[in-house]
């Protein structure tokens, strides 16, 4: 025997062995089944049901493939059967549980694609899995739910097979079974469905998230359309029908809120198909255990309250509205509470992103401090003038008040301070996603273009509440399987995008903002920060969005109103904004909920320095005290300790005369020093033994420079400054010589002197 030959044949009986012992094993599992069960109907609507937990282990709801909404197949119309059938399994009348033909072209396509990009089952298959075997992706599964559809087949008509799986299959919106989402939908019985609307429920429930009428509309009528399509090639309806349908719009019902607990359920679902990688349709009837982080008697509570708070703030507005909580130490949602039950949207954040994307990142990189100045002025960049709520600039304020007050002009400023990609680093670490077009100063107060959901905004605010550290929000702590093995648990690690001083900074501003700022409404909690953001709408003095977050040490809340209809009629008055109307949703939630009264405990990061305000008022430079500065010219506040080490030396520095260092370039004298933003410096030119005046200038941080042309004679130039004791300080003296070659003398100096 020749050598391939020889290998050939060890090839094939390694390939007899694993088809020997697959066929044991397939025989095995087989072996687990009760063979005479299958034979009853009542094995075939079995129920399964998917138990979902609050955060004491109590049962919040059963979700299952059992309603009383059932309908049999003689009362549907041929159009719906024709419908699913053409696009779930075209082959349903032929085969006998299973498609192998099709099994081959998904896993040959599969293989090319490298991933599971295309599904098999059969309708029978998925019966049996949504019925009977759960969806867990093992080969004891997959076994036994292709010999359960085999032996089904046998045992019950296809007319039969087909109307359970219709009456218990999940089309999302808490709707299982066909007349169930005839009804939430369509707002009549499956009996009475038309082309287009089964064509419809066809296309959901393969992604009913994805595929939602009330969350994905585009969605939902692209996968229509690809059923009426399929319907047409298969010869289930005209050309004429398929153009007629596929162009006509789809017309739904309003999403209606049945009980307090739906969207909670809507995310919790949502959330545990991503984390099991199965469709939502496969999870509610898997027979899994999901435990949440929802406090249900404060979602009962805040429910009926914000909803009385709704209809006083919104009459005959069609305005989106919720309430976010989040536990600040697990990152778990406790409550979430809507006046809808469709998925929050993303807005523009407004001010809300201040602190986020300006405040913290400057912070962070030790260029700003609580007390640091900052002028409110009108400025322009480019074609961009941005302008403050009230039309007014107020000058020089410190960084706590520009943040405190939400000044619009101070951070826009402080964003270009910090640079844009630096400063969208820091949020993006925090959960905030950008458009590549979010590439501009104005989304210093929330101007995105996608924005972000009251669930990110709220989550990225308990990363100030936990000392800069971060973690995605979560609305299931555990999952567990029907034998009550743990398939899941959230214990990822915090992460942290921000030190803990710089956290404790913008607590201690937000605070502030109780006191002084845009929250006085919510002044009577203590140890409380809050946040508030309102987006404008400029040419009829309306508001689009209202925000506001308020946190402690314990929880974090978030408040949202806006008008997602696009219609003007629905806009928000100007007199409901972040500080009014969304602080008042925030203090019913406050009032509610059980919040302790700790305070944030100052880290070793953190120091209290007394500084010079009368410097700081004169000349608008942050200096510390010194033993001549007196005591009414004495304040107090809080630094980094990163922060302190620069305080001290620039404080040193302006005590001591500059430097100045000349050089020519070409016809001109140019004159450079160490200078400070905004300090007055006066240049003095000697000639003949006169002094005379040139100019004053304002200093520019880190090097500060004047330009003359050069001098007809030989002469000296020098520099002072007025420091915080109000004495003048001077430079050390150049001397230009007037000769053949216009040589500089750099190192003729005189020694400074603190006055003249």
């Amino acid at each position: 025997m020749k050598k391939w030959q020889k290998i050939l044949l060890v090839l094939l009986i390694i390939a007899l062995l694993l088809i020997l012992t697959f066929c044991i094993f397939c025989g095995y599992i087989i072996n687990q089944i009760d063979k005479d069960a299958v034979k009853n109907v009542s094995f075939l609507t079995s129920v399964k049901q998917t138990n979902i937990y609050d955060n004491e282990d109590k049962l919040i709801t059963q979700t299952s493939n059992v309603n009383n909404n059932t309908i049999l197949y003689d009362q549907l119309p041929q159009h719906t059967i024709n419908a699913f059938i053409a696009i779930e399994d075209q082959k349903f009348f032929e085969h006998k549980g299973i498609n192998a033909i099709r099994i081959i072209k998904a896993g040959f396509k599969n293989l090319i694609n490298g991933y599971a990009k295309e599904g098999a089952s059969t309708i029978t298959q998925q019966l049996v899995k949504n019925t009977i075997v759960g969806s867990e992706k093992t080969w004891t599964r997959k076994i036994q739910e292709a010999y359960l559809a085999m032996q089904i087949e046998k045992n019950f008509t296809k007319e039969e097979i087909l109307q359970t799986y219709l009456n218990v299959i999940y089309f999302g919106s808490g709707a299982y079974g066909i007349e169930s989402a005839s009804k939430t939908f369509f707002g009549c019985s499956a009996s009475e469905l038309n082309l287009e609307q089964s064509a419809t429920l066809a296309g959901i429930i393969k992604s009913p998230q994805y595929y939602s009428p009330f969350e994905n509309k585009e969605n939902c009528i692209k996968r229509r359309n690809l059923v009426l399509l399929q319907m047409f090639k298969q010869n289930k309806i005209t050309q004429e029908q398929y153009e007629n349908a596929k162009n006509t719009d789809l017309e739904i019902l309003e999403e209606q809120i049945s009980d307090t607990n739906d969207l909670y359920l809507k995310y919790t679902i949502a959330e545990a198909s991503k984390i099991l990688n199965i469709s939502e349709k496969d999870l509610v009837s898997s027979g899994l255990k999901i435990y949440t982080y929802k406090n249900s008697n404060e979602q009962d509570e805040l429910y009926n309250s914000f909803s009385k708070q709704y209809d006083t703030e919104f009459k005959n507005k069609e305005i989106d509205s919720c309430l976010v909580v989040i536990d600040n130490k697990t990152n778990g949602i406790n409550c979430l509470i809507s006046n809808t039950n469709k998925f929050l949207p993303k807005r523009q954040p407004a001010s809300l992103i201040k602190p986020i994307l300006c405040y913290a990142p400057a912070f962070e990189l030790n260029l700003l401090a609580p007390a640091s100045p900052i002028l409110d002025e009108t400025i322009t960049y480019g074609n961009y003038t941005p302008k403050n709520v009230d039309n007014k600039t107020s000058g020089w304020i410190s960084t706590r008040e520009a943040l405190a007050k939400s000044k619009n002009i101070p951070a826009v400023k402080v964003l270009d301070y910090v640079g844009i990609d630096k400063a969208k680093q820091y949020a993006e670490k925090l959960g905030i996603k950008f458009d590549k077009t979010d590439n501009h100063l104005a989304i210093s107060l929330g101007a995105m273009k996608f924005g972000v959901s009251p669930l990110e905004i709220a989550n990225a605010y308990t990363a100030f509440a936990s000392n800069g550290l971060y973690k995605n929000y979560s609305f299931i702590k555990k999952i567990e399987n029907k034998n009550g093995k743990t398939l899941y648990v959230n214990d990822k690690n915090k992460t942290e995008v921000f030190r803990d001083d710089t956290s404790y900074q913008i607590n201690d501003i937000l605070q502030y903002t109780t006191k002084i700022g845009t929250a006085k409404r919510l002044s009577k909690f203590n140890n409380l920060c809050v946040k508030t953001g309102t987006m404008g709408i400029d040419t009829n003095n309306c508001n689009s969005d209202i925000w506001c977050v308020a946190y402690n040490k314990d929880k974090t809340i978030c408040s949202w109103s806006g008008n997602t209809t696009g219609n003007e009629i629905n806009n928000l008055n100007s007199n409901q904004n972040g500080g009014t109307t969304a602080a008042r949703f925030c203090e019913i939630a406050l009032n509610k909920i059980n919040l302790s009264d700790e305070k944030f405990e100052k880290p070793e990061s953190i120091t209290e320095l007394k500084i010079d305000t009368k410097i700081l008022e004169a000349k608008q430079i942050l200096c510390l005290k010194n033993d001549n500065t007196q005591e009414k010219y004495v304040k107090s506040d809080i630094f980094s300790k990163y922060f302190e080490k620069i305080l001290q030396e620039e404080t040193n520095k302006i005590l001591q005369p500059p430097k100045i260092t000349a050089k020519r370039i070409g016809e001109n004298l140019i004159f450079e020093w160490a200078g400070y933003d905004n300090l007055e410096y006066k240049i003095y030119k000697i000639l003949n033994y006169e002094e005379k005046l040139i100019t004053t200038i304002k200093g520019k941080s880190p090097t500060t420079t004047y330009s003359i042309t050069i001098p007809n004679e030989t002469c000296e130039f020098y520099v002072t400054f007025i420091n915080q004791e109000n004495e003048t300080i001077k430079s050390n003296v150049i001397k230009y010589y007037k000769n053949k070659n216009n040589n500089i003398n750099l190192n003729k100096n005189i020694k400074k002197s603190w006055f003249f």
